[in-house]
């Protein structure tokens, strides 16, 4: 990431977008390469003899697994919301792109500082304080986006701060819904059955949740209640469904 902020710099110019496009393909073939080198991945066979439409049926009805992922669904909200911060720190803070594209670092800084941290947590106090304390932590977030200054130059440093809560309290919420997940919620005899139902859910809820806030900001521009303020804009909205 600060690669490719250096390297777009304050220049829009389309061409330094298709280089770093070009870039990532070949780390990404790269990537190709050394998975195949990789063992195991075998297939794994039916965990039972029962028919898949009866495993699918018990795990649509186990109660505490339907709980576990209509909330994960919902906190699902957040990272959705996120994905048009970009768009916001350029639209409404005045920061330029690339300074928008370096506040990714401040993210993964925030994650690494506090990986360990986290799964010191998960080990000690278990996965669910974890989860909720990442999911609130992740909760506040959409009040400081609101409150962050606009075309000062405050914005960007401010908004690093907030690109640094951001990867540490997502980190809260990522390693408590994923230990959750796999130690309490899916059982391992059932863990097949269990886990279609959980990808097929959340990445439903993530594909909806990104489309309908996109149409809602679109929506939202060309209502002149969100245009005759600077503070209140489409993304204030946004911000407030997502808390």
């Amino acid at each position: 990431y600060t690669a490719a902020s250096m390297a777009i710099g304050n220049d829009e110019n389309l061409s330094r977008f298709l280089l770093l496009f070009a870039i990532g393909i070949a780390f990404g073939l790269l990537q190709l390469v050394w998975r195949i080198r990789v063992p195991c991945g075998e297939p794994v066979r039916n965990e039972t003899n029962a028919p898949s439409w009866t495993l699918l049926h018990e795990a649509v009805h186990d109660t505490n697994f339907t709980r576990f992922l209509a909330g994960l669904c919902a906190g699902s909200a957040i990272t959705a919301a996120a994905s048009f911060l970009p768009l916001f720190m350029k639209e409404s803070l005045g920061i330029p792109t690339g300074l928008i594209i370096s506040l990714e670092v401040g993210s993964g800084v925030g994650l690494l500082a506090t990986s360990f941290l986290w799964g010191w947590a998960v080990d000690r106090y278990g996965s669910k304080p974890v989860l909720l304390s990442g999911i609130s932590a992740l909760s506040l977030l959409p009040i400081l986006w609101f409150l962050l200054p606009r075309h000062t130059p405050l914005s960007y440093p401010l908004a690093m701060v907030c690109a640094i809560l951001y990867g540490a309290a997502n980190g809260g919420w990522i390693f408590g819904w994923y230990n959750y997940l796999y130690v309490n919620a899916v059982p391992q005899e059932r863990r097949t059955s269990y886990m279609a139902i959980f990808y097929a859910c959340f990445g439903c809820a993530n594909g909806f949740l990104v489309i309908f806030f996109g149409r809602l900001l679109d929506f939202c521009k060309s209502l002149p209640l969100f245009s005759s303020s600077i503070r209140f804009d489409p993304y204030s909205l946004l911000f407030l469904i997502t808390f």
